[in-house]
């Protein structure tokens, strides 16, 4: 994880120097600018905005000309670096100015930020019986959450032996006077909650999917498929309500 950048100023060109928890250093060259508009000023503005975000600490320095041409044909050397470690950053600090010239906020919403952070599955919190469909997903993302929902229907159906589909399914395995399942909490109003989900779910989104054609974007395709996640992790936590272990229903 990036804890200190050191932005590297010359002139109106700048690069960076980032070092992580480790303590290991990370150059990216020159491309970034200041003072016009253009792809180099908005990168520069969209680059610190994004480190503010992570509150990765950030110390802007100038350095020579000679200094910036070492960055861009990648000989940096130790020497440098040590000088860097010695010198004092620009005080005031001024590095703010390189966003706000090109209206590059820092205050949320920042919807101009979002867009440069991939679209990427968060493999470790699926659970292991949609991790198939996870690994496949950006492929073909409409037939991975039209899976998931089956699955989940199956995997409910299988362990109550009710046939229903559907919110009906979950109506019947979750909630009324007598539910098959429910979960080791002490609130009611969590265990009524957590039971509404999966109808909530299906009703405001699944029934959708299967009679349109959908039209949302990536985001929104995989929020959907991490909320059928979170059906299948609370399913997994579940347990027979004690009416039910003992056949009485």
């Amino acid at each position: 994880m990036i804890e200190k950048a050191s932005l590297v100023t010359s002139d109106t060109e700048h690069a960076f120097v980032l070092k992580d928890q480790f303590e290991d250093t990370y150059v990216i060259k020159a491309g970034f600018a200041s003072g016009y508009s253009g792809e180099g000023s908005r990168g520069l503005a969209v680059a610190l905005a994004l480190l503010y975000r992570h509150k990765v600490e950030i110390e802007e320095y100038k350095i020579s000309a000679d200094f910036m041409h070492r960055i861009e044909f990648s000989c940096l050397l130790s020497s440098d670096l040590e000088w860097l470690e010695n010198t004092q950053p620009v005080r005031p600090q001024k590095w703010y100015d390189y966003m706000y010239d090109v209206n590059i906020h820092l205050t949320p919403p920042n919807h101009q930020l979002v867009r440069h952070y991939p679209l990427a599955v968060p493999y470790r919190l699926i659970d292991e019986r949609i991790i198939d469909l996870a690994v496949s997903f950006h492929e073909d993302e409409d037939r991975a959450i039209m899976a998931a929902y089956r699955r989940l229907e199956d995997v409910i159906r299988i362990r109550t032996e009710i046939s229903e589909s559907g919110a009906k399914l979950f109506s019947r395995a979750f909630l009324g006077d007598a539910p098959v399942l429910t979960w080791d909490v002490p609130d009611d109003g969590e265990i009524k909650g957590r039971a509404g989900l999966f109808t909530s779910v299906f009703m405001a989104f699944r029934n959708a999917r299967m009679h349109r054609e959908p039209t949302n974007n990536g985001d929104e395709q995989l929020n959907e498929f991490m909320l059928i996640n979170e059906l299948f992790r609370l399913e997994a936590c579940a347990i027979q309500t004690p009416l039910s272990a003992d056949g009485v229903t």
